[in-house]
């Protein structure tokens, strides 16, 4: 599983800094009127990046139901709290425009770790959604607090 992650973290490596569409993402993410301004066809990457979404997100329901042998409206649910929790926990910034693939990594291990951790102790799934949430409250008032001070700093 592990190697799993490293190559995820590679592909994303290279996606971002050395592709195209990976720079036009993150141009776009980081300030879209700045982005247009440059010459980037925004409305052609929010399109592409909701395509690859949904994409993945199909690919992602289909492996679910091969390994779980069905198909319930439910299922997933709770992923969107989990998805803004590695960002967050990961250091990369929820205004867009930043992305480290290894603080993507970091954030979803210190999130498993903290899962599993919660887990082996008995607690209650309605505390974990609360201390999970807690989390990111304070993974992003970090996040604000250090932009203040970069942006006092320079």
């Amino acid at each position: 599983m592990f190697v799993l992650f490293l190559a995820l973290v590679l592909v994303l490596i290279v996606l971002f800094r050395f592709t195209r569409f990976g720079r036009n993402v993150l141009a776009v993410g980081g300030n879209e009127s700045a982005a247009r301004l440059s010459g980037i066809n925004a409305d052609n990457v929010i399109i592409l990046c909701n395509v690859l979404s949904c994409m993945l997100a199909a690919i992602a329901a289909m492996l679910w139901t091969s390994r779980t042998g069905t198909a319930s409206p439910t299922t997933g649910q709770d992923w969107m709290l989990y998805s803004f929790a590695v960002v967050a926990i990961g250091g990369i910034s929820l205004n867009g425009g930043k992305f480290t693939a290894v603080g993507f990594l970091c954030g979803a291990m210190i999130l498993t770790m903290v899962r599993n951790g919660l887990t082996m102790m008995n607690v209650d799934i309605y505390f974990e959604k609360a201390f999970i949430g807690a989390v990111i409250l304070l993974a992003v008032s970090l996040e604000s607090l250090r932009s203040r001070v970069a942006r006092r700093v320079s």
